[in-house]
């Protein structure tokens, strides 16, 4: 059973490197898997980061993130290295479920800041209000309405060009 999943080719400040996913088995025997942070790779990948696992129980703190699934994966899905670790291209919940052999939540625990169990942790928050959204929805509208009005317009056009003669 892998220990640490390392989600490739993520960067930071222009170098290469791994996110450091750890499988967190919860008391009900599911598993969430915790977003450690940034990790320095190897750019030729001939040679991995050792992580260290935390053996004792231990107490997190952190976000929930559930990442895109619509990523485009253009080699194998992921490949086992030494040590229980695999490299993974993207999240996948069937994957990693497969696996670990244990039900897997659909999201990840991104590890706060100052939580001493991570590595570099400088995640992008997206997010986007309500108003934005809306602001969209009446743009579309707006300019269906508008191409409504041309196409009636210029049909009725011809119509009438058609009954006057």
């Amino acid at each position: 059973m892998p220990q640490v999943f390392l989600l490739d080719n993520q960067h930071h400040q222009h170098q290469f490197g791994y996110d450091v996913l750890s499988p967190l088995q919860l008391a009900d025997g599911s598993v969430v898997l915790i977003d450690r942070g940034w990790i320095h790779g190897d750019i030729t990948r001939r040679i991995f980061p050792k992580i260290q696992i935390p053996n004792d129980s231990i107490h997190l703190q952190g976000t929930a993130y559930f990442p895109s699934k619509n990523q485009w994966v253009l080699g194998p899905v992921f490949e086992e290295k030494e040590n229980k670790t695999v490299i993974i291209e993207r999240f996948d919940k069937q994957l990693v479920s497969q696996l670990l052999q244990k039900a897997v939540y659909p999201f990840i625990i991104r590890l706060d800041k100052q939580d001493t169990h991570g590595f570099v942790r400088e995640w992008e928050t997206v997010s986007m209000p309500p108003q934005r959204h809306l602001a969209y929805a009446l743009q579309w509208f707006a300019m269906a309405l508008v191409i409504l009005i041309i196409f009636l317009a210029l049909n009725l056009k011809k119509k009438n060009e058609k009954t006057v003669q």
